[in-house]
C-alpha cells in the first residue's frame, strides 16, 4: 500500500510571494520496506526544514512535448499520454514546495544531469529521482558516524 503523508509544514519566504506556509508531503509505503521509506521521508523533511530558502523556482518543462514523444510508439497512445501526464504532474507537485529549499548546488547538479540527456526531453520524474538521491546522500554525509564500542 502507498499513502501520502504530510510530515511537516514550514514557512517559505519568497521575494515575489512573501511568506507562505507549505506542507511537505511525501509518499509513504507500507509493507516490507515501510520503515526504511518512512525514515527516509522524515529525514528529507528535517533536512529541508533546516535549509535557507534560495528563492529559486522550479523550472518550467514542456510536459506536453515530453509525453507526446513518450506515447508516440505506444499501442495505446492516448492511455500512455494520460499516464505520462499524470506522472509528470505528481513529480512536479512533489518538487514544487521543496525546490526553493534545496541547496543551490544540488538543484544545479540535477538540472545539469537532466540537460546532459540530450536525446531525451527534460522531465519532472527524472528531476525528482535526482533530487531524492542527492537529498539522501546529503543526509547520509551529515549524519554522525555510528557509535560502537569494541568489546575486548
Amino acid at each position: 500500500m502507498i499513502f501520502k503523508l504530510c510530515l511537516a509544514k514550514f514557512t517559505l519566504t519568497s521575494f515575489r510571494t512573501g511568506l507562505r506556509t507549505v506542507a511537505c508531503c511525501l509518499t509513504v509505503f507500507s509493507g516490507a520496506n515501510a520503515q526504511t521509506n518512512n525514515e527516509k521521508a522524515s529525514a528529507r523533511v528535517k533536512y529541508l526544514a533546516a535549509q535557507e530558502p534560495t528563492g529559486e523556482t522550479i523550472p518550467k518543462l514542456d510536459v506536453v512535448q515530453y509525453c507526446q514523444k513518450q506515447s508516440l510508439n505506444s499501442a495505446q497512445p492516448a492511455t500512455r499520454y494520460r499516464e505520462c501526464f499524470d506522472n509528470q504532474q505528481k513529480a512536479y507537485d512533489y518538487l514544487k514546495p521543496i525546490w526553493s529549499k534545496l541547496p543551490k548546488q544540488m538543484a544545479q547538479h540535477c538540472l545539469g544531469n537532466m540537460e546532459a540527456r540530450s536525446r531525451i526531453p527534460p522531465d519532472y520524474n527524472f528531476l525528482r529521482g535526482c533530487v531524492d538521491r542527492d537529498l539522501d546522500e546529503a543526509i547520509r554525509r551529515a549524519a554522525p558516524p555510528p557509535q560502537r564500542e569494541f568489546k575486548y
